[in-house]
């Protein structure tokens, strides 16, 4: 695996430059936000709900709670002693 600057090619300097460019954080937040359009879009027939308020409230709220537990540091484990 190249470590050194003289062993990375030209190819993936091209990949790093595109995967921080502001193109791609923008075209994040413009996907995020058709993704969200599209599921409330599919989310009621004919001007209602296809849940009801309780599953509403219970999706919307589980949201938030797997954000917050996959952006928590997890602790590592440590190797146990062998005998």
């Amino acid at each position: 695996m190249p470590t050194t600057a003289s062993e990375i090619g030209p190819r993936t300097e091209l990949i790093r430059k595109l995967g921080s460019s502001k193109f791609n954080y923008w075209f994040g937040y413009v996907a995020n936000l058709s993704l969200v359009i599209w599921l409330v879009s599919h989310a009621f027939t004919r001007g209602h709900a296809r849940l009801g308020a309780a599953a509403l409230l219970a999706c919307a709220a589980a949201g938030p709670r797997a954000w917050a537990r996959a952006s928590r540091p997890r602790a590592r484990k440590r190797a146990r002693p062998r005998d």
